[in-house]
């Protein structure tokens, strides 16, 4: 009589994939767990203290704390930087006690996260390798830029720096983003006190940000509300819980899909935020009562530099929308170069550098991929370079 098999002898093939199957799992899973244990082991021995740095501010309304250090992780960009700021709040090359009245001539730059540096060390950024350069013919330079910064900040901020802190310093750059003009129209005011604070977000505002958290409508994204919600749940479980699958899952997206998509979800005209100076949409949004704000904003801190005998030098720079959709003399080109030409002060334009609207999609392509983070609008490395290399040539030292 022959003796009966079992259940996993009579079905072995299937066993052995059910095995398989569960021995990947275990090792993913594992993977995953212990490379973040490692991580965090190394962070905690290096004395590193997650979300120590960011703080609100009563005045203008965010920054950094003073003297503080953290090391910061962007995961969706892939990018790790340890973070130092100074006795000011400013992001630096290490925790140090600034003067308030400079021994040396001392410049400052103020703008939002492009200046800030995201992604980088104070002394990567184009504001840090321009230090080094100008510290070597005695001028000091301070960074009191801030992701999310826009004139009516930038003016608030200044003001607080030089009347209320006592800070004495001889030029101000500033350096105006394209975002600045919706931050100006939807998502910035000042209270009675004139101190800055949130404004109540649009509809359209907050259309446009979920461009950002959705995709753009291709795939693997869908209009579907239910299923969006099922791709992003099923992606943030992938990234926090598996390794060799969010791995293998990345190659497959970089490799297949990118190549059907546009660059990054920032180059869709409907993300409003920065398309306003090419995309009618977008200007009829926002962009008249941004930059007449913006306008005003900036008109208030020139008169508070000339009351205290401070030079102010403004500059632009494009970001990859500008360089594939926008051209050289771009809407927000004129305004502010209009603007310092009325005010007789002088003006950095880094556009004629990086856009060139007579050159194939192609080609631009390739600009933003040699100057930008990959899937993002700030500057990589040798974008630093490029910008601090422009702005020292263009920089008059007096």
């Amino acid at each position: 009589m022959q003796e009966k098999k079992s259940v996993f002898e009579r079905n072995s093939i299937k066993t052995s994939l059910v095995i398989i199957f569960i021995s990947y799992l275990i090792i993913d899973v594992s993977l995953a767990y212990f490379s973040k244990y490692i991580e965090n082991t190394v962070i905690e021995n290096s004395g590193v203290q997650h979300d120590k740095i960011n703080t609100l501010h009563p005045v203008y309304h965010h920054g950094f704390k003073e003297n503080a250090y953290t090391e910061l992780h962007h995961p969706l960009l892939n990018l790790k930087w340890a973070q130092y700021t100074n006795s000011l709040g400013f992001k630096d090359k290490s925790n140090r006690e600034i003067k308030l009245i400079p021994n040396n001539h001392r410049v400052v730059f103020i703008g939002d996260s492009i200046t800030e540096g995201i992604g980088y060390e104070f002394e990567n950024t184009f504001v840090g390798l321009i230090s080094n350069i100008l510290e070597q013919k005695e001028i000091e330079v301070l960074n009191a830029s801030r992701v999310s910064y826009s004139p009516i900040i930038y003016w608030r901020k200044v003001k607080y720096l030089i009347e209320n802190i006592g800070l004495d310093f001889d030029e101000l750059i500033v350096l105006i983003d394209i975002s600045d003009i919706q931050d100006e129209a939807e998502v910035y005011e000042l209270d009675e006190e004139l101190n800055v604070k949130w404004k109540r977000k649009s509809e359209e505002y907050l259309r446009a940000r979920e461009i950002v958290n959705y995709g753009d409508g291709l795939l693997p994204y869908t209009d579907n509300l239910n299923l969006q919600n099922f791709i992003n749940n099923t992606r943030e479980f992938i990234t926090e819980h598996t390794f060799i699958t969010y791995h293998a899952l990345n190659l497959v997206y970089d490799k297949l899909l990118n190549e059907k998509r546009l660059p990054y979800t920032y180059l869709n005209p409907d993300y409003t935020r920065l398309s306003w100076p090419y995309y009618k949409k977008a200007y009829d949004e926002y962009a008249e009562i941004g930059i007449s704000n913006s306008i005003t904003y900036m008109d208030l801190l020139l008169e508070l530099l000339k009351k205290h005998d401070i030079k102010l030098t403004l500059g632009v720079y494009p970001i990859p929308t500008n360089i594939y959709y926008d051209k050289k003399d771009s809407i927000h080109v004129k305004i502010w170069d209009d603007w310092t030409k009325k005010n007789e002060i002088d003006f950095f334009n880094l556009f004629p550098r990086l856009v060139n609207e007579k050159i194939t999609s192609k080609e631009k392509l390739e600009i933003i991929d040699e100057y930008y983070i990959k899937h993002d609008m700030h500057f990589n490395a040798i974008g630093h370079e490029m910008f601090a290399k422009e702005f020292l040539k263009f920089f008059k030292i007096e």
